[in-house]
């Protein structure tokens, strides 16, 4: 047997064991938390696409029947079509999943956290100037 020192072998006789079990317990665990990511991500990625897409819905249903007669409504109305419209374009400019991993660069990061929260509070914006809150998706 080459390559085996005896004295090692006799002051630790699991150490080769130890530093396998090692290895091969830390391969697993970034197996797993590749499959737990993968699985997690997906998941918040189906939960935000579900919510972009009811904002997107309600903005698009109102500012198609949105029509107010008098007066006293115009003004709130001009209000509303507006951020009405914003939300809408905050949606639609919202990376897709192909634009988001797609990015090559490692020094453009996208601010996705933080583009949602602008979507919600614009979203929020409407619920109230609407006197909607039912519309919410608090919960």
């Amino acid at each position: 047997m080459e390559g085996v020192d005896f004295e090692d072998l006799c002051l630790d006789p699991y150490k080769e064991s130890l530093e396998r079990g090692r290895d091969e317990g830390r391969e697993a665990g970034l197996r797993a938390g590749f499959t737990d990511g993968r699985s997690l991500g997906r998941t918040k990625g189906l939960e935000f696409g579900v919510e972009l897409g009811y904002m997107r819905g309600v903005a698009v249903a109102l500012l198609e029947s949105s029509q107010f007669s008098d007066a006293e409504t115009r003004g709130k109305s001009d209000k509303i079509q507006k951020t009405l419209r914003e939300l809408v374009d905050a949606i639609d400019a919202f990376p897709s999943p192909d634009e988001m991993f797609s990015r090559t660069n490692g020094f453009e990061k996208l601010d996705v956290a933080g583009m949602l929260q602008r979507i919600r509070a614009k979203f929020k914006l409407l619920t109230v100037q609407l006197k909607l809150p039912q519309l919410s998706l608090a919960k």
